[in-house]
């Protein structure tokens, strides 16, 4: 469920800014008592909501899909992998776990959106973006027991979800280091996209 809303938010913040540039309706929006500043934090915040609300239709659409199953106690601990944590602190954990996923995400794909003028390419970094850092968080597993600071890279810090199953992330850092990680990340991402917002031409739209 988590999948979806991420995919979501992905397309919908890759296309914010880059629609307006490749529609020439940034003109239009520029001209209103706001700063361009603004209109990119409300753009954001609309996104983050936008994804916000979709977890949680998917979630209660999973709940109410759980009735069709054998009964069993949400409560009760699951299969060892999982040692004693419960379906239900697991359930919180991924719900929690995916709204800073999806603020990350949201960043990112707001900084290439901010970067490219084409919708289309936008949508399409964004999402190559999001689908090859499973990929580069296996391989960084494998060099983080030769280079330990790799623990420290981006799309590392992107596993925390092992969280959700009472795993650690690898590199051996726990759920608090990996969102501080993921924190200075996304600032210094929402600061590159608020400046070259801010900085773009909009005479060549």
């Amino acid at each position: 469920m988590s999948f979806i809303a991420l995919v979501l938010v992905v397309i919908m913040s890759s296309m914010m800014v880059a629609m307006e540039f490749s529609g020439g309706t940034i003109k239009l929006l520029l001209t209103r008592p706001y700063s361009r500043s603004q209109i990119l934090l409300s753009k954001l915040i609309v996104t983050l909501l936008y994804g916000l609300v979709t977890l949680i239709i998917l979630i209660v659409v999973s709940y109410l899909c759980s009735f069709m199953l054998p009964h069993q106690s949400a409560f009760l601990p699951m299969a060892t992998y999982t040692g004693s944590l419960s379906a239900f602190d697991i359930a919180l954990r991924s719900i929690a776990i995916s709204f800073v996923l999806m603020i990350v995400y949201a960043s990112l794909s707001f900084f290439f959106s901010s970067v490219i003028r084409s919708q289309a390419l936008a949508i399409g970094v964004g999402l190559g973006v999001m689908f090859a850092s499973n990929i580069l968080g296996g391989i960084l597993q494998i060099a983080i027991g030769k280079y330990e600071w790799i623990k420290w890279v981006f799309f590392n810090l992107l596993n925390i979800n092992y969280y959700a199953i009472g795993d650690k992330i690898p590199g051996n850092l726990d759920f608090w280091q990996a969102l501080v990680g993921l924190a200075i990340y996304t600032v210094i991402i929402l600061g590159l996209s608020f400046y070259i917002f801010k900085k773009r031409d909009v005479a060549l739209t």
